[in-house]
């Protein structure tokens, strides 16, 4: 099949194909979701593609992988591999399924700037399994969310909730804390009440029941303040 690419997409379709960025898997679910949603679609490539136009400038590299969580029906990205943010298939199926949806594109767009965030200055501390550890880990994510607000929303508060909330509408499962993040419910509490700072900081050691002042102060040391705007 020959696919006509538009001059002002040419360069950047180029480059995701040479990285396989758009698997076959990826395509077959994002079919499977349209057939079953009767949703007429085209152009899946294209459409994906645009969507990333906008993180051009960052150094990385951004796949749509189907593998990596395996065709759950929960959008979700991973930045565990440096230098690599993976998309998982349902968010790809939602860009071309729902491209309406304006909070959707938000959420997305969070989603990315979340990760990058995670990529460019997450606290390492290896203990996962003490209030210590998930401690780290919620402090991880929620800087995260902070930071990526801030790339993706120009720190605007506002949009980042409507995101969020987004994400929030696509679980399946009860919403609670786990040792990796916080609920959905505390993290939207926290970018609407908070900025990312020393005394978000204490109530999420608080929250948690970490009572090491050493790695609260290592914690605080670590991260610069990022304020929010309305």
């Amino acid at each position: 099949m020959i696919i006509s690419i538009p001059k002002g997409y040419q360069k950047l379709y180029y480059n995701l194909s040479e990285q396989k960025m758009i698997s076959i898997f990826v395509k077959l679910y994002v079919y499977n979701e349209a057939r079953k949603k009767k949703i007429r679609i085209s152009n899946i490539e294209l459409q994906l593609i645009k969507e990333l136009e906008q993180f051009a400038s960052w150094s990385g590299k951004i796949w749509y992988a189907w593998f990596w969580s395996a065709g759950v029906h929960i959008p979700n990205a991973s930045a565990t591999i440096p230098g690599l943010i993976l998309i998982n298939a349902e968010w790809a199926a939602r860009i071309v399924l729902y491209q309406k949806n304006q909070n959707m594109h938000d959420a997305f767009k969070l989603t990315v700037c979340h990760e990058m965030t995670h990529q460019e200055n997450d606290f390492s501390f290896f203990d996962f399994f003490t209030k210590d550890g998930i401690f780290v880990n919620w402090i991880n994510e929620v800087h995260a969310d902070f930071g990526g607000t801030e790339k993706a929303f120009n720190g605007e508060r506002k949009k980042a909730i409507y995101g969020m909330k987004y994400k929030l509408s696509c679980k399946h499962k009860k919403d609670r804390d786990t040792r990796s993040h916080p609920s959905w419910s505390k993290r939207i509490e926290y970018i609407s009440n908070y900025n990312f700072d020393n005394i978000l900081i204490d109530k999420i050691a608080f929250d948690i029941g970490c009572k090491n002042p050493k790695l609260i102060l290592a914690v605080k040391n670590h991260f610069d303040e990022i304020k929010l705007r309305k």
